[in-house]
């Protein structure tokens, strides 16, 4: 004959395993969302600052009369360092530096002819 009054305990037993491995599923499935969130949000960024890095170099390439220093400006949300010097007497360096808010996002370099 069975004693339902140790199956009972049993029971209990199980439904608190199973809300603790319930718990812990959905706060894996939370985290990895927010893991997902702040990675796209940061490629987000990244792609929004290269278009912007990129603009500014192409300016810079196609400008006529390119004087030589640094400006500093602000262009969609970032700020965008723009560096002009002479690598060379027949070439220019220019730098493009794009940073949100203290964080340097991106760097392009290139070479132009004077």
């Amino acid at each position: 004959m069975k004693n339902h009054r140790h199956d009972a305990g049993f029971t209990l037993i199980q439904a608190l395993i199973s809300a603790c491995l319930a718990m812990m599923f959905f706060s894996l499935v939370y985290f990895q969302a927010q893991v997902v969130s702040r990675l796209e949000r940061r490629s987000t960024s990244l792609a929004r600052a290269l278009g912007v890095a990129i603009n500014t170099m192409e300016e810079l390439k196609l400008e006529d009369n390119l004087l030589t220093g640094s400006v500093e400006k602000e262009e969609k949300g970032f700020n965008v360092f723009t560096q002009v010097e002479e690598f060379s007497s027949s070439l220019y360096r220019l730098k493009v530096v794009v940073k949100n808010g203290n964080e340097e996002i991106l760097s392009l370099q290139t070479l132009r002819r004077k």
